[in-house]
């Protein structure tokens, strides 16, 4: 699976969210590979949104919510569950690759801005070993990240955009 740097490797605006979401209709959140418990936003800036959007609906059990056509300028693709997880996949007529231009600019140099997105989960073992299980590109084993109090592990997308998924507060 290709990855680019994962320092630069995830683009656009990501937030987690923490609160009530309504159940959309079409949500096939079942039997996903991991399942989050609170609801969670990320926008990605990607090359091929239905190709990713087929990888989010496997790992998160999103499915397709609303499609926009941007003619020459690209395609938005807007995936949730009922989880409240929404994907928002941007497909950009002529994005640059975040490594590409920070190169042109100073391959020391890094990109201002959100670097990864977060979902939580009921239990981070389990979910770990789910996302092995499902060949994913993940972290060999699980972390506590003792500045968020919580059991973590990262997976990388195919196109190399980072998901830290987050165990409940305080160590197993």
């Amino acid at each position: 699976m290709r990855c680019r740097n994962a320092a630069v490797a995830a683009i656009s605006i990501a937030l987690v969210a923490v609160g009530c979401a309504s159940t959309p209709a079409n949500s096939i959140d079942d039997g996903a590979v991991v399942e989050a418990s609170h609801p969670a936003f990320a926008a990605f800036v990607v090359d091929d949104a239905d190709s990713l959007g087929a990888w989010y609906a496997r790992v998160f059990g999103v499915a397709a919510r609303n499609a926009v056509d941007m003619g020459a300028r690209g395609r938005i693709l807007i995936m949730d569950n009922a989880a409240g997880v929404t994907v928002e996949l941007i497909q950009r007529t002529g994005a640059v690759d975040p490594v590409v231009a920070i190169n042109a600019v100073d391959a020391r140099s890094s990109v201002r801005g959100p670097f990864k997105v977060g979902v939580f989960v009921d239990d981070a073992t389990a979910a770990h070993a789910a996302a092995v299980a499902a060949d994913l590109d993940v972290d060999a084993a699980t972390f506590f990240d003792e500045a968020l109090n919580r059991e973590t592990f990262i997976i990388r997308d195919p196109e190399g955009n980072r998901v830290q998924v987050f165990g409940p507060n305080g160590r197993r």
